[in-house]
């Protein structure tokens, strides 16, 4: 399942470059972390995902 949440996560970095139309993205960085049951009283454990990326627009020359 931690692929699938990392390829949900840079699919949906890689949408939000277009939309700014960037060429490239840099510096993907990536984290998960299960959220403990204090913070979380519900049944089910809770995971939080985190991405962040550099878009970058190249220059043409």
């Amino acid at each position: 399942m931690s692929d699938v949440a990392r390829l949900r996560a840079l699919h949906q970095l890689m949408r939000a470059a277009e939309d700014c139309d960037a060429d490239a993205l840099l510096d993907v960085d990536y984290s998960e972390e299960f959220l403990p049951r204090t913070e979380n009283p519900a049944s089910l454990p809770l995971k939080r995902v985190r991405a962040a990326a550099v878009a970058v627009k190249l220059k043409s020359a």
